[in-house]
């Protein structure tokens, strides 16, 4: 696991263990062997061999090339920041599918068409629309021939725009919505 040890005295042992295992190379490249370090494949980023900063090697500055066990241990896993946006976790086919959907439109209407905004009441119709055709058992689209949980899928990220893009509050205008703060209902 690559670890960054920001302490003055982690820098230090960074610098010393830096200085022992790295191997200059062609070109201003420098080597570090992470399997001979004693502390078994951990390595802190570190300027120079001299601690000041700002080396020259390959990848920039305070950057050097690896040379060492490919262990799968090099990049810190997303899930240890949960800042992090994960769209890895989504899965390619769905976006593929959106993607069909929406190319679909732009030749039926035109690109980017549904950008200048309609009835949210329209997109949620669309959506319930699709769903209960699922819910029957059909599982494509007889206008697009696509499968109805893409066209789902488009009127989602519709309304996420709608509601929580850059330009929300202009989308407002268009938010119909029949029961809009009936919180009888759950």
């Amino acid at each position: 696991m690559i670890e960054r040890d920001p302490s003055t005295a982690g820098a230090r042992r960074n610098r010393q263990l830096y200085a022992q295992y790295a191997t200059p190379q062609a070109g201003g490249a420098i080597a570090v062997d992470v399997g001979a370090m004693p502390i078994a494949g951990r390595f802190v980023e570190v300027g120079s061999a001299t601690g000041g900063g700002g080396g020259s090697g390959a990848g920039g500055p305070g950057k050097v090339n690896f040379s060492g066990a490919i262990d799968g241990g090099g990049y810190k896993k997303r899930m240890d920041d949960p800042t992090k946006l994960q769209p890895s976790m989504i899965p390619p086919v769905f976006i593929a599918g959106v993607s069909q959907v929406l190319m679909f439109g732009a030749q039926k209407y035109s690109r980017g068409n549904w950008m200048r905004g309609m009835s949210f009441t329209d997109v949620l119709d669309a959506i319930m629309t699709h769903t209960l055709a699922i819910q029957r058992g059909e599982d494509l689209d007889h206008d697009s021939g696509m499968p109805h949980i893409y066209h789902i899928g488009c009127g989602l990220a519709f309304l996420s725009w709608y509601q929580y893009g850059p330009r929300a509050s202009e989308y407002a205008a268009f938010d119909d919505r029949l029961f809009k703060g009936d919180k009888t209902h759950g």
